[in-house]
C-alpha cells in the first residue's frame, strides 16, 4: 500500500478513536451524576426562619417523603401521632404567628425517609434528618423623634411646622400617625406601610402650643410609640436693663436685669471686650446677669440675642477704678458712663481678679451653659425664681444636662436558620467527592480499554490491507 492510500485510513482511524473516547467520557459522567442527583432529589431542602413575629417552615423536594415536628413554647403545633410527628409528602409550608413583644422558644425536627437517613428513625445530622431550634428576639416598639420649628415673628404664629422621624418599623405592617392638640383632638394624621425609617413634616401648626404624636402599629398596639413636643411662642423684644457697675471685694463687676424672655426659646449673652458668652434658656422669663472678673476703667458692652430670630438687646457701661487693698466697696453706674465708688480706698489701681465663685443659691428651672476663662470676664445668669439669688452658669449646665442618647433605627429582632436537610455539610460533601472519584477512576479504565481496542482494530485492519 502506498503512502497516499494510508493517509485516509489513518485519519478515519483517528476519528473513530476520538469518538469512542468521547462516548466513554460522557457515559462515565452520566454514571457519576445519576446517583448524586437522585440523592439530592430524595433528601430535599428545609428552610426555617424565625423572626420576632413569626416562625416560617418550608420543606421542599422530599421525593422519598418524611415527617416533621414543630414545637413552640412547649406546645406541639403539628397534628400527627402521639409524639407530635406529622407525615409530609414532597413539600410542606407553614407560618406560625407570635406575640411580637415577647421572646418565644421553638424546635423544628425534620425526618427524611430518603436513603442514608437512618430509615424512619430521626437522627439529626444523618442523611436528610435536620434540627432547628432557638429563642426569638422580641420586636422593638416604634421610636418617634419630634422637632419643632421656630417662630421668628408674631405674624407667623399659625404657620409653624413639626418634623418627625419614625423608626423601628416592621415590614408589611400598616402604621397610623396622629397629631393631637392639648385637648386631645386630632389635628392631622396620615397612614403608611414603609420601613425601617419614615420622615414626615406637619405644617399649619401654632406657636406656643404643645402637640402629642402617636404612631399606632395596627397589627399589634403594644408596639406603638408616642411623644410630645412644644412649639415655642414667637420671638419678642428682650428687656435688658442697662448695666450697673460696682467694686465688689476689690474687683470690678456689673449687673443687668433681663426680662421678657419667651419660655422654650434660647438666648445667648456676649460680653465685649473679653469674649465671655453664656447660653440662657427662656424658661424663667426673667433674671439677673452678673458680670465678674472685669478690668478697671474699661467700657464693656453686653448683648443678649435670640438664637433663632433677629432680635437683640444691648447695654454698655464703664467700670470704676477698684483698689486692690481693703476698703469699702464702691458702687455706681450707668448705661453709658462710668461711676466711682463711694467708699474710700487706697493703693494703686489695676484690674482686680475674682475667685470665680458664683452667688449663693440655685435658680430653679434655669438651664444655661457657657464658658469663660476663670481669670477673665465671666457671665452668670441668676434666674429670678422665688427670690433665689442664682447659680453659676457652668454648674447649671452640668446639673441640667440629661443623657438623651437613644438607639438608632433598629430591626425587628429577626433571626433565621436556613439550611439543607442532610446533617453535616462537610461530611456529606466528603462522601460525595469519594464516590465521584471512584466512578471517574472506573470511567478512565473503561476509556483506556476502548482506546486500546480501537488501536488494535486499526492495526489489524492495516495489516490485512498490506497482505492484499
Amino acid at each position: 500500500m502506498n503512502r497516499t492510500a494510508r493517509t485516509p485510513f489513518l485519519r478515519r482511524a483517528a476519528v473513530r478513536v476520538a469518538a469512542i473516547a468521547a462516548a466513554a467520557v460522557v457515559a462515565t459522567a452520566a454514571l457519576v451524576a445519576a446517583p448524586v442527583a437522585a440523592q439530592a432529589a430524595d433528601s430535599g431542602t428545609a428552610e426555617v426562619t424565625a423572626s420576632c413575629a413569626s416562625l416560617v417552615v418550608k420543606l421542599r423536594t422530599f421525593a422519598a417523603g418524611g415527617e416533621v415536628s414543630i414545637v413552640v413554647d412547649g406546645e406541639t403545633q403539628t397534628d400527627g401521632d402521639a409524639d407530635g410527628w406529622r407525615t409530609i409528602g414532597t413539600s410542606f409550608t407553614r407560618t406560625y404567628a407570635f406575640e411580637p413583644d415577647v421572646a418565644h422558644d421553638y424546635t423544628v425536627r425534620v425526618n427524611s425517609f430518603a436513603d442514608g437517613s437512618a430509615g424512619r428513625e430521626f437522627r439529626a445530622g444523618t442523611g436528610g434528618d435536620a434540627l432547628f431550634s432557638g429563642p426569638t428576639t422580641p420586636c422593638d416598639a416604634v421610636q418617634v423623634l419630634a422637632s419643632a420649628s421656630s417662630c421668628d415673628a408674631a405674624k407667623r404664629v399659625d404657620s409653624q411646622k413639626l418634623g418627625l422621624e419614625i423608626s423601628r418599623l416592621r415590614p408589611s405592617v400598616t402604621y397610623l400617625v396622629e397629631v393631637t392638640d392639648a385637648s386631645g383632638e386630632v389635628v392631622d394624621h396620615f397612614q403608611f406601610r414603609t420601613s425601617p425609617v419614615v420622615n414626615k413634616t406637619f405644617s399649619g401648626l401654632s406657636a406656643g402650643e404643645t402637640y402629642g404624636i402617636r404612631v399606632t402599629d395596627q397589627s399589634n398596639d403594644v408596639l406603638s410609640g408616642s411623644t410630645s413636643v412644644t412649639i415655642p411662642a414667637c420671638a419678642q423684644a428682650i428687656d435688658l436693663t442697662s448695666l450697673t457697675t460696682s467694686c465688689t471685694g476689690g474687683a470690678a463687676s456689673a449687673t443687668a436685669t433681663l426680662a421678657d424672655l419667651v419660655p422654650g426659646r434660647s438666648y445667648t449673652a456676649e460680653l465685649t471686650p473679653g469674649g465671655a458668652t453664656a447660653a440662657i434658656a427662656g424658661a424663667d422669663g426673667s433674671g439677673e446677669l452678673r458680670l465678674t472678673g472685669l478690668a478697671d476703667d474699661t467700657e464693656y458692652t453686653l448683648v443678649v440675642t435670640d438664637d433663632d430670630a433677629a432680635i437683640a438687646a444691648r447695654a454698655a457701661a464703664t467700670t470704676p477704678t477698684c483698689a486692690s487693698s481693703a476698703g469699702g466697696d464702691g458702687t455706681g453706674s450707668t448705661p453709658s458712663g462710668s461711676g466711682t465708688g463711694a467708699g474710700s480706698s487706697s493703693g494703686s489701681g489695676g484690674s482686680g481678679s475674682t475667685g470665680g465663685s458664683a452667688a449663693d443659691g440655685t435658680a430653679a428651672g434655669s438651664a444655661a451653659s457657657g464658658s469663660a476663662a476663670s481669670s477673665g470676664p465671666r457671665i452668670v445668669f441668676a434666674a429670678a425664681v422665688q427670690g433665689v439669688n442664682g447659680t453659676d452658669l457652668a454648674q447649671a449646665a452640668v446639673a441640667g444636662s440629661d443623657d438623651e442618647s437613644g438607639e438608632g433605627p433598629g430591626d425587628d429582632g429577626a433571626s433565621s436558620a436556613t439550611g439543607t436537610v442532610g446533617g453535616d455539610a462537610g461530611a456529606a460533601l466528603g462522601a460525595a467527592d469519594a464516590g465521584a472519584s471512584l466512578w471517574l477512576w472506573l470511567g478512565g479504565i473503561l476509556a483506556a480499554a476502548l482506546a486500546a481496542l480501537a488501536v488494535w482494530f486499526a492495526v489489524r485492519h492495516r495489516r490485512g490491507r498490506t497482505a492484499e
